[in-house]
């Protein structure tokens, strides 16, 4: 290791953590004391300023890693690693200052504060991007011959998967689990602000939701598993640092055990409101947890040629080439395959649901939704995810049974019968109080959605029981007929449970249309 190079680095990166610190800070201040008077130009160049030292100060600690380890890089490979490093590094703290500010600043001119915000997330998406750029730049130079680090191993140090498995350890998976929450409680409390004018509402939920959906998580894991692994050594279920935790079962328990907490320890807050907040950005922390499984190469996918991947970052690329089943690492640069990372995949389909949810139908279609539907909608976007996902896995992640089918399932019925019933039981208090107040339109409405739900989910659900009915396979990885055809089963069914939202609306509007002609 060169020394000289090992000062510089730690240098620049000293000299960047100073300048983030100082830059937030300053820009906080500016925020909070001036609100509604807040000079935008000056708060424009005080982020520019940081911004780019900030930028250039991380980028050549980026560079000198390179003289750290005396590496002689190719030339693209220097390109990518300061380029890179330039837009990931003054992107991050573009976003990270706008997040404050967004969030955080009070009596900020509306109209501003949703370029703000719309910035923030251009920011967030440009850092997410650039920083596997700069990352292009090393990735060759990691050891092929091992996985990437999965944690910190209290005594050997670095620790991979399936090496130190049995020995305590700060899991990466853990602190991704971690991060996703964070973010999850400050969107969730933000939004709760803009609703009630106050913070901390989530605060105490959140500390007893989070511990009990990881026990949620590992419980359900060892139900579904307990044959193929716990039977033989039962007390191995309090291993929890060997992984093994179910997300469905996971979300499952924090939910109940969220909404049930907040509902004894808060009054004076409508409780639909809160879950149709909290619920949907749940995909955001499933979708950062996810992240998890990368580091620990497993709940991967089937294995194919790596052709179809190329177009994946080389640091992704590279530590897809290892399956993880407990006991052993599976190297597969030889032949040029990897695992297909279900991963990014699922991890990227929360995110569409997310927005889908809280925006979409939260935000521009709020008009046709009533409380509580967001929240139900989480439930039949996940369950939906998951039926989709689980045939696509490797075998050896396939729980025992159906147990995961089973509640994939169950979340997506769940959430269209408890759409139905909010819309029924709201209804008919509304017509009780003389609220309802229908039109004419409803009618042609109502009928046009419903023949289209109807067309289409039926159109997926004959669809399916042709290519259940023709396949020769039992439930298996990949995209048999067989499996292919119980995924849009799934979503035909779905579908077809809207219906019975759309229907009463044809009947309303009929009865209103005929009551008008008499």
């Amino acid at each position: 290791m060169n020394v000289l190079g090992l000062v510089f680095f730690i240098l620049f990166l000293l000299g960047a953590i100073v300048i983030l610190v100082l830059g937030l800070i300053n820009v906080s201040k500016s925020v909070k004391s001036q609100g509604h008077k807040l000079s935008y130009e000056i708060l424009l160049k005080k982020l520019l300023i940081y911004g780019i030292a900030f930028a250039v100060s991380l980028t050549s600690a980026f560079l000198f890693t390179y003289a750290m380890n005396e590496i002689t890089a190719k030339w693209n490979e220097y390109l990518a690693a300061a380029l890179g490093g330039l837009i990931f590094s003054f992107s991050f703290f573009f976003g990270l200052t706008l997040f404050i500010t967004h969030y955080y600043g009070k009596n900020i001119n509306e109209k501003l504060d949703k370029w703000f915000f719309r910035w923030m997330i251009i920011s967030i998406i440009s850092s997410f991007i650039f920083l596997f750029v700069t990352l292009d730049g090393f990735a060759d130079y990691i050891n092929l011959t091992s996985p990437l680090p999965n944690g910190i191993n209290f005594e050997e140090g670095w620790a991979y998967p399936g090496v130190f498995g049995n020995k305590p350890n700060i899991a990466w998976y853990a602190l991704c689990i971690l991060t996703g929450a964070i973010i999850v409680y400050f969107y969730c409390d933000h939004q709760l602000y803009r609703q009630y004018g106050r913070h901390g509402i989530l605060e105490s939920t959140f500390l007893v939701a989070l511990p009990a959906g990881v026990i949620g998580a590992r419980l359900f894991y060892v139900i579904g598993n307990w044959n193929s692994e716990f039977a033989s050594n039962p007390m191995s279920m309090f291993e929890i640092w060997n992984g093994g935790l179910t997300i469905l079962g996971g979300a499952l328990t924090g939910i109940v055990v969220g909404v049930l907490w907040f509902m004894w320890r808060n009054k004076g807050y409508n409780i639909f409101i809160i879950m149709d907040i909290a619920l949907p950005s749940i995909l955001i922390a499933q979708a950062v947890g996810r992240w998890g499984n990368f580091f620990n190469c497993e709940v991967h996918g089937i294995e194919m040629s790596g052709t179809y991947w190329s177009w994946l970052p080389k640091i992704i690329y590279n530590n897809m080439q290892f399956g993880h089943d407990g006991n052993i690492n599976l190297f597969l640069q030889g032949n040029g395959n990897i695992f297909v990372p279900l991963f990014l995949i699922e991890g990227a389909i929360n995110l569409i649901g997310f927005f889908l949810i809280a925006y979409l139908f939260g935000k521009k279609l709020r008009k046709f939704t009533d409380f509580g539907d967001l929240a139900a909608g989480y439930f039949i976007w996940y369950g939906l995810v998951r039926a989709i996902m689980e045939p696509l896995r490797d075998g050896r992640y396939i729980m025992d049974s159906f147990w995961s089918w089973f509640w994939s399932l169950a979340f997506i019925a769940f959430g269209a019968l408890a759409i139905i019933l909010n819309h029924t039981i709201r209804n008919i208090i509304k017509n009780k109080k003389g609220l309802m107040k229908p039109k004419t339109s409803w009618f042609k409405t109502g009928l046009i959605g419903s023949s289209v739900l109807l067309f289409v989910s039926l159109a997926l659900i004959i669809c399916s029981i042709v290519m259940i009915a023709q396949s020769d396979h039992t439930l298996q990885v990949g995209f048999s007929p067989f499996n292919l055809g119980l995924i849009i089963l799934t979503v035909g069914i779905s579908l077809f449970g809207g219906l019975a939202v759309s229907i009463p609306y044809i009947v309303r509007g009929y009865r209103f249309k005929r009551n008008e002609n008499a």
